[in-house]
């Protein structure tokens, strides 16, 4: 029996997946297949988007459709950040008015349901096993049934499913891992600077977290490390709320409040795919690259990928393959400025400069330009991909072979790089194999 064909397969029938549907609907694509393996019954984060959001929806023509689900309307955000004092940023005053707590289930599902509605076929439940490249595209193998694919996009999220079938790897920049717990409300419990603003407070071992969901119930995460969830064991409720309790507006926020849940671990670490398109593949949103979550524009740059992706896709399948450079690119470049911005607002708080959640987000360079420095003999072989791809590393590594000063490894580095990474980024890679004892 002959396997089903379309022209564009897409892994992944989330926020990036269904968007990436809709954008290739737009262009003219109607061939679509969406293989998603959950049955969208678990909780997904990413409970918050930005006013300008708005106008990406629009763009998908899915606002009309949007604005009739129960999304709660957000003011803005309440930060103790830098300060033990709040700060307000109010949407009201911003161009595009204001933003939205998501039933993010909801969202994702409202998108699958208007790509399936304009004409992609989807694959429920289905998981990618293998994929194998073809003459005229690829083989791929989902749970039972085999699709023929002239281009597949991978939107798996943070398991890159299909990217790392070919190859590619994550560049990671932090360990970051959300701790979530979930609070009811009762309906005379209103909090003082208002439900509808998203809370962040930081504290010593990273920051916290809250914001209130359409069905009344409050999210509340701390963002911190791997080495700090271990030490401090807090996947135990009371080692979790004796932190939370340590706070001050967060902990006021949930007084009044039941607990509904054990704390549950998500990975929020920030990284970019070394390899983002290949020949007959992209990857889009949380495939691609991800951001931290103090930008809360994971879901916006999802669906800036998505409109990208479906105008390159729709180019490459006409014959056009050099778009899908300048999608990378431009991906990569999102994630630049993205990058230069996260250490401008984590070096804004500067109370635990000991602490090493702090000390590891504001660009700590632990070399001298002028200090000698050689590649310590035999160091194992690893995989680094840490700031920089593996190779690069490896690059800087043969670079300091023989003794060489670090503001010299970095020249050398940048003159034989095709890639033009930033000064500093490439400073931070020497720091890190340094601090790791690569170096010496």
């Amino acid at each position: 029996m002959k396997s089903p064909s379309f022209e564009v397969v897409i892994i992944g029938g989330g926020c990036a997946g269904a968007s990436t549907a809709l954008a290739l609907l737009q262009k003219g694509v109607t061939s679509i297949a969406i293989v998603e393996k959950s049955d969208f019954s678990q909780p997904r984060v990413g409970e918050t988007i930005q006013p300008p959001t708005s106008q990406l929806l629009k763009q998908l023509g899915v606002w009309e459709d949007f604005l009739k689900e129960d999304h709660l309307p957000s003011s803005g955000v309440a930060s103790a950040w830098g300060t033990s004092e709040l700060e307000y940023t109010d949407f009201i005053f911003r161009t595009y008015g204001k933003g939205w707590h998501l039933d993010r289930n909801a969202f994702d599902t409202m998108l699958l349901r208007l790509a399936v509605e304009r004409g992609a076929t989807l694959f429920a439940e289905t998981r990618l096993k293998n994929a194998t490249k073809t003459e005229n595209g690829w083989t791929l193998q989902c749970g039972n049934t085999k699709l023929d694919a002239q281009f597949v996009v991978d939107a798996s999220g943070r398991a890159c499913a299909f990217a790392k079938l070919q190859g590619a790897h994550k560049i990671q920049f932090d360990d970051l891992h959300g701790i979530y717990t979930y609070w009811e409300q009762p309906k005379d419990a209103l909090e003082t600077f208002g439900a509808a603003h998203t809370l962040v407070e930081s504290v010593e071992h990273g920051w916290w977290y809250s914001a209130l969901l359409p069905n009344g119930t409050l999210a509340v995460a701390l963002m911190t490390d791997t080495e700090v969830i271990k030490t401090h064991q807090l996947k135990h409720t009371e080692n979790y709320l004796d932190l939370l309790q340590q706070t001050t507006h967060t902990a006021a926020r949930i007084s009044r409040l039941t607990q509904v849940s054990s704390p549950a671990v998500k990975v929020a670490n920030a990284y970019e795919l070394d390899t983002m398109v290949g020949d007959g593949w992209l990857a889009v949103g949380d495939s691609a690259s991800a951001y931290d979550p103090l930008s809360s524009f994971g879901i916006h740059k999802a669906l800036q990928n998505s409109l990208e992706a479906g105008a390159a896709i729709q180019a490459a399948l006409c014959g056009h393959t050099r778009v899908l450079k300048d999608y990378a690119q431009n991906v990569q470049h999102a994630f630049e400025g993205f990058l230069t911005t996260r250490y401008q607002y984590y070096a804004m708080e500067t109370r635990w400069q000991d602490s090493p959640f702090w000390k590891a987000r504001q660009q700590p360079i632990s070399v001298h330009p002028l200090q000698e420095i050689k590649a310590r003999p035999n160091i194992p072989p690893k995989k680094w991909n840490r700031i920089l791809p593996n190779h690069a590393i490896q690059s800087l590594l043969q670079g300091c072979s023989t003794p060489t000063t670090a503001a010299q490894l970095v020249q050398d580095f940048q003159k034989e790089s095709a890639h033009g990474y930033p000064d500093w980024r490439v400073i931070q890679a020497v720091s890190y194999l340094f601090i790791n004892e690569a170096i010496g």
